[in-house]
């Protein structure tokens, strides 16, 4: 008998707590939490105006765009590349040896410390061959 006192005991206990939990106050409405906002209706919120012109585009010190001085020379008949060119954002060897006017093996020739033509980084100076 005294074990179902306390089975009894327990069951109500956890049936308080339950209620009190799920906000069994008895009322028609249930109260928003607190934390919620009400929605807003997207019609009536502003939005940006886009511009009639964009803004001129300005490079930090130190930018990528800026990396290396000054654009690499472009000698007469050799495409647009000098003695030595300066790796640019999206450049891959292959690329700046159809610009320059190269083989890509004459690029990897000139430049031995290139162990993976796929490593080279905006920046970087690379040799290019005569």
């Amino acid at each position: 008998m005294h074990w179902q006192v306390r089975a009894v005991g327990a069951a109500l206990a956890g049936a308080v707590i339950l209620l009190a939990a799920c906000g069994g106050g008895g009322g028609s409405e249930p109260t928003p939490a607190p934390s919620r906002l009400p929605l807003t209706d997207p019609r009536t919120v502003p939005t940006a105006v886009p511009w009639d012109q964009p803004p001129p585009v300005r490079y930090l010190p130190g930018a990528p765009s800026e990396v290396g001085g000054e654009a690499t020379p472009t000698p007469e008949g050799r495409g647009e590349c000098g003695d030595r060119y300066v790796v640019r954002p999206g450049d891959t060897l292959s690329s700046i040896a159809a610009r320059c006017g190269v083989s890509l093996q004459d690029i990897l020739q000139a430049n031995p410390e290139i162990e993976d033509p796929a490593s080279i980084f905006p920046g970087q100076e690379i040799r290019i061959p005569r």
